[in-house]
């Protein structure tokens, strides 16, 4: 089965083709800049629509990774794009990650999401759409930057994540292709719903970072969302390793 894997050069995609289960599919990479390696590379514009149809050609599934936080219009289009490209190659499944909350929190991001959520469930090519929580190397990212402030670290108060490993979502887009379409499947969490608050104590502790850690309330809808656990599912398959595990797992990286 061949894949074309949109939003090569991102984040998570480096972990989904570091999986040993990768080898089961041929892999297409589909991004606007070069991808180095000995994979098949396509050079594609999604917002545009340039060169998609190239980049299709002899592909039985897409694994829709691309995203664009600055400009979330565009990962609407993005999904207008695809799903009509799809259908006139006749590309059997289209796989597409989500977010966990996007229909509960009213972030602009997140409108885009449900925006293309809807645009591949209503096309032609048949779908699978997963909603995945956090990663727990973006909540890194978020504690590593709140972290550059002076003696003390500002979180947002109240706020609640169930973030989960990259590595056991690269594992899961890799069961669901090889699954094929399955609809709106289960949302995907990590195994513990806890507070910003204690994921920052964890994270100072694991990386010797000795701030006063410092909640300040924000206002508005959309903090009330995090602050509800909107962005969170206790109640969905939740991942293997722990907030803490991975801290102690990466911090030789660190």
């Amino acid at each position: 089965m061949r894949i074309l894997l949109t939003g090569g050069s991102g984040r998570l995609a480096p972990f989904v083709l570091g999986r040993p289960a990768t080898a089961r599919f041929l892999w297409r990479l589909a991004s606007r800049r070069a991808v180095g390696g000995p994979r098949e590379h396509a050079r594609v514009d999604l917002v545009s629509g340039e060169g998609l149809d190239a980049a299709l050609d002899g592909v039985d599934a897409v694994l829709h990774l691309a995203s664009n936080v600055q400009h979330p219009d565009d990962d609407v289009r993005m999904a207008e794009q695809l799903v009509a490209a799809c259908g006139r190659h006749g590309v059997g499944h289209l796989c597409f990650i989500s977010i966990v909350g996007i229909d509960r929190i009213p972030l602009p991001y997140y409108r885009a999401k449900l925006a293309a959520e809807q645009v591949i469930a209503s096309g032609a090519a048949p779908w699978t759409i997963v909603r995945v929580a956090q990663f727990h190397s973006f909540v890194d990212l978020l504690l590593r930057q709140l972290a550059r402030v002076p003696l003390v670290m500002p979180i947002p108060a109240g706020f609640r994540v169930q973030s989960i490993a990259d590595e056991e979502v690269a594992e899961h887009l890799l069961d669901l292709l090889a699954q094929g379409p399955s609809g709106r499947v289960p949302d995907v969490c990590g195994p513990d719903a806890m507070t910003f608050r204690d994921a920052a104590a964890a994270w100072c502790a694991a990386r010797g970072v000795r701030r006063t850690v410092l909640p300040l309330p924000i206002p508005g809808a959309v903090a009330r969302g995090f602050r509800t656990g909107a962005n969170t599912s206790p109640e969905a398959p939740g991942g293997r390793e722990r907030w803490q595990e991975w801290l102690a797992r990466t911090a030789a990286s660190s």
